[in-house]
């Protein structure tokens, strides 16, 4: 008896033998995002999201969301931009201050509780280096989520 085998592939296209992969939101160390395929987020040390997404919908954070002035520290100057951003416990933080609300549980962005706080600035505070003290964002200090 003969038997066949396969491969199912879902959403690919071939355009002269070359595979065309769809692009996505790339988070980039600054905060600044663009829309690339995968790997050329990865080859620009991007963060990528999903296939499709865009950047118009996607929060994208200085990486470390502390490093405010993307320079690789976190210094004094990354906190006076945090301070800018203070606004209290309950009080709603301003606009471009999204980044400085974090998950109060777990430190995360994009899941905070619509102020930028106390509770905000343990998880600052977790991540200050110091001037010309580059943060190394694979092993950061404890209580440092980047």
């Amino acid at each position: 008896m003969y038997r066949s085998s396969y491969v199912a592939f879902d959403s690919v296209k071939l355009s002269g033998g070359v595979g065309n992969v769809q692009a996505g939101a790339c988070c980039l160390s600054d905060g600044e995002c663009v829309e690339v395929i995968e790997t050329e987020c990865q080859n620009q040390g991007g963060r990528f999201n999903d296939p499709g997404s865009v950047c118009a919908s996607t929060l994208c954070c200085p990486y470390p969301f502390a490093d405010g002035d993307a320079d690789k520290d976190v210094d004094q100057v990354d906190f006076g931009m945090w301070q800018t951003c203070f606004s209290g416990s309950g009080k709603p933080y301003k606009s471009g201050c999204e980044c400085y609300d974090r998950n109060n549980d777990n430190g995360e962005q994009g899941s905070g509780d619509g102020d930028v706080d106390a509770d905000d600035f343990e998880w600052f505070a977790s991540c200050f280096s110091g001037p010309t003290i580059e943060l190394d964002v694979d092993n950061p200090p404890d209580g440092c989520v980047p």
